[in-house]
This record gives structure tokens, C-alpha cells and sequence, in this order.
């Protein structure tokens, strides 16, 4: 089947997921659908889940290749790529069952639409134990997974050639294609400062985030070990990054130093998080040069309450592992602190954000609210620093703490 002629797809990213197209074979404009091999079955687009990842939409079928060698390939419209930056094909694909057959489908970048001479970027093996090149990674399960190729220059045409090399029926689901910009960022060494030609350091890439670019439709890539402070975290409450985040076998040091907290002995840090694969994940803080005395990491999507120096002192690091999703939102984290002049022997509490952080605490101790009548509002025990969400009208209330026979008294006025 020949290819209509459309004008190159020029704006990216570009995403294609199917829902606009009749259930069938996939007979439409600016694609070409065809066998390579007498037999061979054409891709389709699909409703059809049969328990297979639980995605009931429309998709891409590849059906049944029941015969060794069946071939077919499918054509995407082509592209004109931007002549600066570096630009990636991502795909979902379903992968399930096992056998020792590479069944699955081959992803080429050609420069004319025809596989011969075009680059093979890597296989799609619809066995999850089978690895398909350098970016398809074994896995351990069924499901659906996301895999990324980054094209090469001057690439015109992306093929997928579906493939059978045994004797059993093999189907495929795919989905979800896009094409988008990849960025890498480096700690040192600056390339580039303009968000929209691939490279630029790591400090250049927060500025950018937090001025507003926040990288919706791109993966940045970490090409080496980053240490930073408060002053270069990458997004904020109102300009998170919202992108894909490739740590690609790098780690990320928050440091927090006493430069970076200034005259600001409480505050807040936003830590923003987005996984490039399902899995889990672990967070790590370093405290330098700055005496802390309450250091909590807010999960905001379970709800979990870190206490990073009891899990110092008690595992001798600051680390929180979790269970992330590609699906996560990207602003998931804060860090909650406050610097060791705030816990003085005047001031044992201090309100951010609606929450009162009572610190300097060893032990048990009773800590009262008591309005300007005198009147006792409440009263309860605590156990060490504390982070409370505060309901009480706006107002000046007094705080009493009772810590054995030691009694602090406070002021704190609620907005």
C-alpha cells in the first residue's frame, strides 16, 4: 500500500493515541499498513483487553503470526525534525505470556520510509524475560510498559515491523506513540542555556524550571552525579517540573547549607519527582554545614510524615524509599526545616503554613493551647518535634509546654 502524500509533521511533541480511528485494520492516510510476507496479518486498531493490561481503549493490534517468518511493517506519517537538539520515539507496548521465539516488534528510523538501510533502534519482545537492545529492558511481569529511542538526525520516517521467528500465535498491543525533545543536563560543563536545544547544566535547568518552562512534553536525562543546595532545586509550588525525569544510573545530592537557608531559620522545599519507569525509588538528604533541628520529607501524594533525623540517628542516613509511577504527579515532595537558632530557649514553636512546628523536644512532654481569657483549649501529649495541622480561628493564643519539671510559655499568633 503506497503512502499519500502529506506535509511532514513539523510541531512537536507529537502524539498519536489511537481513540479518532474505526476498530479494523488500520487502513488510514499518511501511514502505510502492509505485509512484508505472503500471509502475513496487517496492524489494527483494537478495543479488545482479554485481561491484558486492563486497557479497554482503542489501540494498536498486531495479530496473530502463527507461521515462522511472517512479517508486516507498519509506516508512521513523516516527521521534519528540528535540525538542533535531540529528539526521542516513545511507545507502550503490552508484554506478556513466554516461549523462546522472538515474537514482537522491530523499531527502524529510516531517512526514506523503506527498512533496507534505515537504523534499527531496538525490539519489542511480547515476552516480558527478553531484552530488545540497549533502551528494552527484561522484565520481571506482564503489563504494559514505556520504552523510549532516541532518533537520529535527519530521521524522516519511524517503521515498526512486526515479527514472528516461531510456530506460535503472538499478538501485540501498542499505544501511546509520541515523538518529543530529550534534554540532558550536566552538573559543570554548559553547553547550551536555551531549553529548546538539548543541553544545559544543571543550574541553567532550574532556572528555567522555575521561571515557567516546566518541560511537560520532555524526558531530561542526568549525564553525571548532581550535588546542589536549596538554591538550585529544579520547580516550586506554583512552577513545578512537570516532564519526564531520566536518572539514567545518576544520583541527585540535596544538599541543604547554611548559605542556601541565609536568615531564614524555617521554611519549606519543594522536591520534585518524576519516574521514568514504575518502581521503587529512594530519596536521600545531606545536612551541611547547618545545625538542624527538625528535618521532615511531606510525602504529599500518601501522606507519610518523614522525620529525617530520627531516621539519622537511628539508620545513620536521611533516606525514604517508595513506590512511584510514571502516572505520579511530579510535585509529590517537600522538605519541611528548620535551622537550630529557632529552637532558642525563648521560642519553642513556630507556624508555616498553617501548621505549628514545635521543636526542641526530648522525650515526652504536655503541650497546652490556652486563649487570652486563660482558658485551656487543649491539652495533650507529645513525643519529640512535631508538625500539627492547625483549625483554630484567627487570633493570639499562649502556649504552654510542660517537659518534667521544665515549663516554656509562648505567644503564637494564628492568620
Amino acid at each position: 500500500m503506497a503512502q499519500q502524500q502529506c506535509d511532514p509533521i513539523t510541531s512537536f511533541p507529537w502524539r498519536e493515541k489511537f481513540e479518532s480511528y474505526a476498530v479494523g485494520v488500520f487502513n488510514e492516510p499518511c501511514w502505510v499498513n502492509e505485509p512484508l510476507v505472503e500471509g502475513s496479518p496487517s496492524f489494527e486498531i483494537s478495543t479488545e483487553d482479554q485481561s491484558h493490561g486492563n486497557n479497554n481503549t482503542k489501540k494498536l493490534k498486531l495479530p496473530n503470526t502463527t507461521e515462522n517468518g511472517k512479517m508486516t511493517k507498519l509506516v508512521l506519517p513523516e516527521i521534519s525534525l528540528p535540525s538542533s537538539g535531540t529528539y526521542e520515539f516513545g511507545i507502550d507496548v503490552y508484554r506478556w505470556g513466554a516461549s523462546n521465539n522472538q515474537e514482537g516488534v522491530r523499531v527502524y528510523a529510516s531517512t526514506n520510509g523503506a527498512i533496507e538501510g534505515a537504523t534499527e533502534l531496538g525490539f519489542l519482545p511480547r515476552i516480558p524475560n527478553q531484552s530488545g537492545g540497549q533502551y528494552v529492558s527484561a522484565e520481571a511481569d506482564d503489563g504494559w510498559y514505556t520504552y523510549f529511542f532516541p532518533l537520529p538526525q535527519g530521521t524522516r520516517f519511524i517503521i515498526l515491523r512486526g515479527e514472528n521467528d516461531g510456530d506460535h500465535s503472538v499478538f501485540l498491543f501498542l499505544d501511546n506513540f509520541v515523538v518529543k525533545q530529550r534534554v540532558f543536563v550536566t552538573e559543570n560543563q554548559i553547553v547550551n542555556s536555551n531549553p529548546g536545544t538539548g543541553q544545559m547544566t544543571w543550574d541553567q535547568f532550574a532556572q528555567h524550571v522555575n521561571s515557567g518552562h516546566h518541560f511537560t512534553n520532555s524526558t531530561i536525562t542526568l549525564m553525571e552525579d548532581i550535588t546542589l543546595g536549596i538554591h538550585a532545586m529544579a520547580g516550586t509550588e506554583d512552577d513545578p517540573f512537570t516532564g519526564t525525569f531520566d536518572g539514567n544510573g545518576h544520583s541527585i545530592n540535596a544538599g541543604i547549607q547554611n548559605n542556601a537557608i541565609g536568615a531564614e531559620t524555617t521554611g519549606e522545599m519543594p522536591l520534585n519527582f518524576k519516574a521514568e519507569k514504575d518502581g521503587t525509588y529512594t530519596l536521600s538528604v545531606d545536612v551541611e554545614s547547618v545545625e538542624m533541628t527538625y528535618l521532615h520529607l511531606i510525602d504529599n501524594m500518601t501522606g507519610a510524615d518523614i522525620d529525617l533525623l530520627s531516621s539519622l540517628r537511628s539508620n545513620g542516613a536521611m533516606e525514604y524509599s517508595f513506590e512511584a509511577k510514571t502516572t505520579d504527579y511530579a510535585s509529590r515532595f517537600k522538605l519541611v526545616f528548620a535551622q537550630g537558632e529557632s529552637a532558642n530557649e525563648d521560642n519553642f514553636a513556630f507556624m508555616r503554613n498553617n501548621h505549628l512546628l514545635v521543636l526542641g523536644i526530648e522525650g515526652q512532654a504536655t503541650l497546652q493551647v490556652i486563649d487570652l481569657m486563660g482558658r485551656i483549649l487543649s491539652s495533650e501529649t507529645i513525643n519529640g518535634n512535631v508538625s500539627k495541622a492547625v483549625n483554630a480561628p484567627a487570633g493570639v493564643y499562649v502556649l504552654r509546654l510542660i517537659n518534667g519539671d521544665e515549663v516554656k510559655t509562648q505567644k503564637i499568633v494564628i492568620k
